[in-house]
């Protein structure tokens, strides 16, 4: 009731107070589907990065080149669909290049005991070349050409699933008293899901199965304690290695596939195209304490505060007042929270005691 109620009264802030003849209508424009559609396209790429991250980051091995593979997914989703005219191959080819990226990795940090930061930033400035250079050489410097989207699919259209959740639609409540009144400030999540990618459903399918994976199995019980102690998960008969290996490929290719849903929502590929999610899938994961629900909450703080952020911006230039709040304000705010997440000031943030150590069997012995 609290929460309804702080909702509703920022609502009314939000809308009715103005700056300078600026009105800030923030909650007015943001309820709407297609303001919330946008939160969605945003976060989910990087949600799936961050919970790629969260597997190796559990198993011991960190991984900055997530913004590497992420690109180089991007970039195999386009190229595999541009050589198939099938988005899906394409979806398929992100996924297999940013396992093979994830297996490079493993295999220089966990076999060759390399610095895994030194790895991670090579792993990033060696995609962000190879991608541009590739894209130069096969279609032209600085694009791609046009490949066929990911198709989008309208569950309303479907017999009998349509027609349920059709009565779930926020429209058939609205004429009761005070319930309507409280749903209106909402937006209708039917509508908001409806008409996304086939990525994004395999997206919101994939996240919740990784969560169980990881917390609430005996395979997931494995990666943690590798993560917590190495000797004493080696002690109790797992293999350390393969399970980290394991960790580090699969981190790879949901990176991948998160590249991949970028690309394929706009059918074309540029060498900055993933603008840095891949670090902002390491600044959620950290922001989530090394969860996956909050890995995935805090993405979606990041694509909220995005999403103002370009509405602001759009603002700015389609009917600039003085008083504006400068949009890249609003796109520095998550960050912020991400850093004092990290100093300990929001909650203190513990990682796993072995991350970025090497496990050497016989150190053990």
């Amino acid at each position: 009731i609290l929460g309804i109620f702080l909702i509703i009264m920022f609502d009314t802030l939000f809308t009715n107070y103005s700056y300078n003849n600026y009105r800030l209508g923030v909650f007015d424009e943001m309820r709407s589907p297609s303001a919330f559609a946008n939160i969605f396209t945003f976060a989910l790429p990087i949600a799936l990065a961050a919970t790629g991250a969260a597997f190796n980051e559990r198993s011991g091995v960190i991984n900055i080149g997530l913004e590497g593979i992420m690109l180089a997914g991007a970039f195999g989703g386009v190229y595999f669909t541009y050589l198939s005219g099938n988005p899906w191959i394409g979806a398929l080819g992100a996924i297999a290049v940013g396992g093979f990226i994830g297996l490079v990795h493993a295999v220089l940090t966990i076999s060759f005991k390399s610095e895994q930061i030194v790895t991670g930033v090579a792993i990033n400035f060696l995609a962000a070349g190879i991608t541009g250079l590739l894209t130069a050489l096969i279609w032209r410097e600085g694009a791609s050409d046009l490949v066929e989207k990911m198709p989008t699919f309208n569950y309303l259209k479907v017999p009998v699933l349509g027609d349920a959740l059709g009565l779930l639609s926020l429209e058939n409540f609205s004429s009761i008293p005070l319930l309507g009144f409280v749903l209106s400030k909402f937006p209708d999540f039917i509508v908001v899901l409806n008409r996304q990618s086939y990525l994004f459903y395999l997206a919101l399918l994939i996240i919740p199965i990784c969560h169980i994976l990881l917390f609430k199995t005996t395979i997931g019980l494995r990666i943690r304690t590798i993560g917590e102690n190495p000797e004493a998960a080696a002690t109790a008969g797992i293999n350390v290695h393969l399970y980290q290996y394991a960790s580090v490929i699969f981190s790879g290719m949901l990176c991948g596939l998160g590249g991949s849903m970028i690309s394929l929502e706009l059918g074309i590929f540029t060498p900055e195209l993933t603008l840095g999610k891949g670090f902002y899938a390491l600044a959620v994961m950290i922001f989530g304490k090394w969860t996956i629900i909050g890995s995935v909450l805090a993405a979606f703080l990041f694509g909220a505060f995005q999403t103002i952020s370009i509405k602001l911006a759009v603002d700015s230039i389609t009917s600039p007042v003085s008083g504006d709040v400068p949009p890249q304000f609003l796109q520095m705010v998550p960050n912020i929270f991400a850093i004092l997440a990290v100093a300990g000031i929001i909650g203190r943030a513990y990682p796993p005691k072995s991350l970025g150590k090497p496990y050497d069997p016989s150190e053990s012995e």
